[in-house]
């Protein structure tokens, strides 16, 4: 699992700012059962956040 995240980490900062600003919004905002599935999103959000705000 941990591969795929990565793969997922790679794609998402090949997006622009905003798009991962949106993305990251919607996945927040899906209401989530997978507790490894929210646990991965809270390791990934700082990056993505970093990310975002790195651009601006």
């Amino acid at each position: 699992m941990g591969n795929q995240l990565e793969i997922l980490e790679a794609e998402a900062l090949k997006l622009t700012a905003g798009e991962r600003a949106a993305c990251a919004r919607l996945l927040l905002a899906t209401p989530d059962e997978d507790t490894a599935t929210e646990k991965a999103c809270a390791r990934a959000a700082p990056s993505i956040t970093f990310a975002a705000n790195r651009s601006c």
